[in-house]
């Protein structure tokens, strides 16, 4: 009997043994080895932005016939295009009731301030009248360099005729637009 205990003893050393080198022997699974994969993907498109501040240089009060008013406003461009314009447009002359300012007698221009790019850009050097749809150039570019931040100045200016009627208000909208392509 002492045999076959030995032997029952021997098969279990023996099983338990090589079942611990299968064990061991398997390769493991860890968290490194588990993979997927991500695939980022957008088109940029042709475009950017405009913003106007400093609105209320342009917003003048009370004033004689006569007088001439200035106010700078400025026109911040971004734009990832080469080939950009910035246009304003206005909706017609200013108006108060029945009255109007010449359009001759308002006028504006334009020039670089800061931001990128600081050649290349072609600004109002003249006064220029303001005109309807689709309006007149404030700063444009072709075949040069995207805008990055490029703060630009338009400078107005107003000379209120001599005989200028008396009105509580006169008024015009400018729009700015840029294209960019």
């Amino acid at each position: 009997m002492l045999k076959n205990k030995n032997k029952v003893l021997f098969s279990i050393l023996a099983l338990v043994v090589f079942g611990g080198l299968v064990v061991f022997s398997l390769p493991e699974k860890t968290n490194a080895d588990l993979t997927d994969d991500a695939t980022p993907s957008l088109n940029v498109t042709a475009g950017g932005s405009l913003a106007l501040s400093n609105t209320a240089n342009v917003v003048w009060g009370d004033a004689a016939a006569g007088t001439t008013k200035n106010g700078t406003l400025n026109c911040t461009i971004s734009t990832n295009t080469t080939t950009w314009d910035v246009k304003v447009a206005t909706d017609g002359v200013l108006t108060s009731g029945g009255e109007t300012i010449v359009s001759t007698a308002f006028t504006y221009q334009s020039s670089f301030v800061s931001g990128t790019p600081n050649t290349g850009v072609t600004y109002v050097e003249t006064d220029t009248e303001f005109a309807t749809s689709p309006g007149t150039n404030v700063a444009s570019i072709s075949a040069g360099t995207a805008a990055d931040t490029l703060n630009t100045a338009v400078a107005y200016e107003l000379i209120i005729p001599v005989g200028q009627a008396a009105a509580s208000s006169y008024t015009a909208t400018h729009t700015y637009t840029l294209t960019a392509s």
